[in-house]
């Protein structure tokens, strides 16, 4: 049996995750603010997201959200895991998650 797992994320502005990775993949909206995301799959490896896109995150690769904004941003993120994992994906830095 699998189950959802949601997370909300937020990062103050200045404030980063650290370079980090999943061991699967995550899927979330940004619901405030702006977050720019450091990933080598993004032209030039930087995206930035503002309030209200959608976002995912691969397995496996090596990336980093930084808030470089004035404002708050606030992720709400969402992946699956099976009953007898944790609730957290390997390698997943949150700095602040509710």
């Amino acid at each position: 049996m699998s189950r959802v797992i949601r997370h909300t994320i937020t990062l103050a502005p200045g404030e980063a995750t650290g370079w980090h990775f999943h061991d699967r993949e995550l899927h979330g909206v940004l619901r405030e603010g702006e977050l720019t995301h450091h990933a080598p799959w993004h032209l030039h490896g930087i995206h930035v997201y503002r309030a209200g896109d959608p976002m995912s995150e691969g397995a496996h690769y090596a990336h980093e959200a930084r808030n470089e904004g004035d404002t708050t941003a606030v992720l709400d993120l969402e992946y699956v895991v099976e009953d007898d994992e944790p609730d957290e994906p390997v390698g997943l830095t949150t700095p602040h998650t509710e």
